[in-house]
């Protein structure tokens, strides 16, 4: 089984701006965490674009990466990495759990669980 695009995720200092102008452009309806942390638009016609706020810009962190979900988690890391990808972190929070993965380039991506 492979992954599938869920998000393309937006990082920004300034989510409120960000928010603001992505669901003007996209025409898409905005759910922001409880917590101001992230925000998502959803889109109808392909992937959801998710913005999450960032302190600052920071080297070595791609400012929009790959969100790809994946139905058993652990799996899919294992495939992953064994075509080349490293793993960089594991994370839990906003009621799923995801993985933090680099590419054979160092571009950073992450693999969520979803189930679907």
């Amino acid at each position: 089984m492979s992954s599938r695009i869920g998000h393309l995720t937006l990082n920004t200092p300034h989510l409120g701006r960000a928010v603001t102008f992505w669901a003007a452009v996209l025409g898409g309806d905005a759910w922001t965490s409880p917590d101001g942390a992230i925000a998502v638009i959803s889109s109808d016609t392909g992937p959801d674009l998710m913005i999450q706020r960032v302190e600052h810009a920071s080297e070595g962190r791609n400012p929009i990466h790959l969100d790809l979900f994946a139905q058993d988690l652990n799996t899919e890391i294992e495939r992953v990495v064994g075509l080349g990808a490293t793993r960089l972190a594991q994370h839990e929070g906003y009621g799923t759990v995801w993985a933090t993965l680099a590419d054979p380039d160092g571009y950073v991506f992450d693999l969520v669980a979803h189930p679907e």
